[in-house]
């Protein structure tokens, strides 16, 4: 199992712990959205260096939207909790049209990886 399945998997324990269904990148909105509180997502921007054929390094971005109907500080601090071996940048949004709290974390994840 790669990096990036373990992680995905610890994605998907989290939220399976936390009663709160969950979505790789779910976008478009004829899929079948879950209920509220429900969280989506999705990795971006990864990047492989390293200086020798041996080791290597993977740096990308964990995202993750909790969408809740009502502010749920509890929730917020499980996922801190939870990946808080990395470092994260969080903004929260109110979606006035769907009536819904929107938390965005973001999570700077750097992995050593073997080639």
């Amino acid at each position: 199992m790669t990096d990036l399945e373990l992680l995905d998997r610890q994605c998907r324990e989290t939220f399976a712990r936390l009663a709160i269904p969950c979505a790789y990148r779910i976008e478009k909105i004829d899929e079948d959205i879950p209920p509220l509180p429900f969280a989506r997502y999705w990795f971006t921007g990864e990047s492989l260096t390293g200086s020798d054929a041996c080791v290597g390094i993977r740096r990308l971005s964990l995202n993750i939207e909790l969408i809740t109907r009502t502010k749920r500080f509890d929730l917020e601090n499980e996922i801190e909790k939870e990946f808080e071996s990395f470092e994260a940048r969080k903004d929260e949004t109110y979606d006035t049209s769907d009536e819904v709290f929107v938390e965005t974390f973001t999570f700077d994840v750097i992995q050593k990886i073997r080639r």
